[in-house]
């Protein structure tokens, strides 16, 4: 019988990694891994047996699960195929007020923070000491790197990537499935489907 702790995690990869050990610090025990490589067949990732193919997998609503894959596309497109009991991976030396409405299937990285009234939407990635200020609005499949910011009232669409150390000022708004590159400032509002880099972020072609 399976305990409530125990879970399984989708993906083997470097970011897997990270949710694993986010994972069991949260006090979670995850007791396999699925990857779609072959290459990886009958490894281990920190010590978690590999115990077959991501695509082997059919949807049940009592697996408790957690999808360990950076790339915010195959997130969303695991999360449809597959019907789970997707939980939250949040680790404890993160700080989230209790104001803060998250989804379901989130990682919340070491030293995050993420102030009140804030909305965070399902299976996106708050990376390891991002901030996310007061009254944001997450969409879904969002990643937020490492170290990045964003001031007040911002708004972030759909699948969009932050980029490690990117800073976004108070009231501006991101469209869905765009990227702001690392390191950048974000001082304009930012449509969707657009790549923006430097200081200040610039639309790039």
């Amino acid at each position: 019988m399976m305990k409530a702790n125990e879970l399984i995690v989708l993906g083997a990869g470097g970011h897997a990694k990270v949710a694993i050990a986010t994972l069991i610090e949260a006090g979670f025990h995850p007791t396999a891994v699925y990857d779609d490589n072959p290459k990886l067949a009958g490894q281990s990732l920190l010590g978690i047996p590999l115990k077959g193919t991501i695509s082997s997998l059919s949807s049940n609503p009592e697996q408790i699960a957690f999808i360990a894959i950076g790339d915010n596309k195959i997130r969303k497109s695991m999360s449809e195929k597959l019907s789970m009991k997707w939980v939250n991976a949040i680790h404890p030396r993160a700080w989230i007020h209790s104001s803060v409405e998250l989804g379901s299937g989130i990682l919340v990285c070491a030293n995050c923070v993420i102030h009140p009234s804030s909305q965070i939407g399902s299976h996106s990635i708050i990376n390891t000491s991002a901030s996310i200020d007061h009254d944001n609005k997450i969409g879904a499949f969002v990643h937020i790197g490492p170290g990045a910011h964003t001031g007040g009232t911002v708004e972030i669409g759909e699948g969009t990537f932050v980029g490690m150390g990117a800073n976004i000022i108070h009231g501006k708004k991101i469209g869905s499935w765009s990227m702001i590159g690392a390191g950048a400032a974000v001082v304009d509002d930012i449509g969707s489907n657009l790549t923006a880099l430097g200081v200040p972020a610039r639309i790039r072609s």
